[in-house]
């Protein structure tokens, strides 16, 4: 059973109000739009069929999904049957929520579902990673710096967590991700990004095989603060 949402250091960083946001044909985000900047941020359900094989729940042939404002319902075809996908993203003060399931129409073998999140890596590198502690839902641990020579084993960090922040450089951006109560979490960014690239936050939903008429639920917000034009920081005295 998900937990309620009490995050309270987590929601004084995501206090400010996201207006608009973009969406694909298969309900994925695509972008944020804060004081009028698009932000790219991109975040869908992942299969991970094993052998280093993924399927995303992206526009294809294999994806049928019908869209009503900003909700999605339809089938997603896997190798060995199919999946109902029902997925809503709701604009609410401060943030932007989202709510879906994946229902498998018979026993699926995957070895996990993620929800993925690409996060722009040239806005934040060189800023920090602020995680909420699992074990009391509030407090943040200690900040890992974004570093621009990137990780050299990939992962910057993988640990459960009911939350977590990417602040830029200059403290002005920062992107915040709230989960209703701790996953196991990864985030990566691979030797050899750079401007371009994104950091890649993988939330671990489900473990094994999807089961047969079994859902597999997850929700979540996330929110955008900043200012397109920050202030110049102060001249440094002569």
């Amino acid at each position: 059973m998900l937990r309620k949402w009490g995050l309270a250091p987590f929601l004084l960083l995501i206090s400010a109000a996201v207006h608009a946001a973009d969406f694909d044909a298969a309900g994925r985000l695509t972008s944020i739009a804060h004081d009028g900047k698009a932000i790219p941020v991109v975040a869908g359900f992942v299969f991970n069929l094993g052998g280093g094989k993924i399927l995303p729940i992206a526009p294809s042939r294999n994806v049928k999904l019908t869209r009503d404002g900003n909700a999605w319902r339809g089938t997603v075809k896997l190798p060995g049957g199919t999946a109902d996908f029902d997925a809503a993203w709701t604009d609410i003060p401060g943030k932007l929520r989202f709510k879906g399931t994946l229902r498998a129409n018979k026993l699926l073998s995957v070895e996990s579902v993620d929800y993925v999140f690409h996060i722009p890596r040239d806005l934040f590198v060189g800023g920090q990673l602020l995680r909420v502690q699992a074990e009391d839902g509030g407090a943040f641990r200690s900040p890992i710096r974004l570093t621009t020579e990137g990780v050299a084993e990939g992962s910057i960090v993988r640990e459960k967590t009911a939350g977590l922040t990417f602040l830029d450089a200059r403290k002005n951006w920062s992107i915040g991700i709230q989960l209703p109560s701790p996953f196991d979490i990864s985030v990566d960014d691979l030797p050899g990004s750079r401007g371009g690239a994104t950091y890649r936050v993988s939330v671990r939903i489900h473990d094994g095989a999807a089961l047969a008429d079994t859902g597999i639920p997850f929700e979540f917000a996330v929110s955008v603060v900043g200012k397109a034009a920050p202030l110049a920081p102060p001249a440094m005295p002569n």
